[in-house]
């Protein structure tokens, strides 16, 4: 496990199994499978100090202070996040405030794995797709750890890069789509 103070945030990889990823079917379910070849892939080279910045950021936001993720986001209403804690946020007068809850549930965390999926950069956007594992103490006084797929939506301001939108979801194992969400057979 990465010690919370490491800076060495390029290091950080997650460790996914296939286990992690395939769903252990209902016995009504069919059963699916589907192998996984998830390796690091780099950070698109211009985007390698917002990712620094990034990575920093949520290691404090991990420890329960929202302030530097906060200053990585353009403070304007066409900002969004879709967290992984459900719902969805408009502007950044529902941003910053939900950025304040969701890392008021964390305690003493650190990011245990961090595997960016892809990356990249045009003139004026960007994007980063990653998996992470968070190990922390939740609000309630519980452990826990929370393994995410997140993506980060970027935009150009000046010579640097500002977050315009985060969505964050659980990492959930496959399911076969014959099966509907509920868990109830059709």
């Amino acid at each position: 496990m990465t010690d919370h103070h490491t800076n060495d945030h390029m290091s950080r990889r997650a460790r996914v199994s296939h286990s992690n990823l395939r769903h252990a079917p209902q016995a009504w379910c069919p059963s699916i499978r589907q192998e996984f070849s998830v390796q690091n892939q780099p950070v698109d080279p211009s985007l390698l100090p917002m990712y620094e910045r990034l990575t920093t950021a949520l290691d404090a936001f991990a420890l329960g202070d929202p302030e530097p993720y906060k200053a990585l986001w353009a403070h304007t209403e066409d900002v969004s996040v879709l967290g992984a804690f459900g719902g969805r946020n408009l502007g950044w007068s529902e941003v910053g405030p939900r950025l304040d809850f969701a890392a008021s549930q964390y305690r003493n965390g650190r990011y245990d794995d961090l595997e960016v999926l892809a990356s990249g950069a045009g003139t004026d956007m960007a994007y980063v797709v990653w998996l992470e594992r968070i190990s922390a103490t939740s609000a309630a006084g519980d452990a826990v750890t929370r393994q995410r797929r997140i993506t980060h939506v970027l935009r150009r301001d000046g010579d640097d890069w500002l977050i315009v939108h985060q969505h964050g979801d659980p990492l959930v194992g496959l399911s076969d789509p014959r099966c509907n969400w509920s868990g109830l057979r059709r």
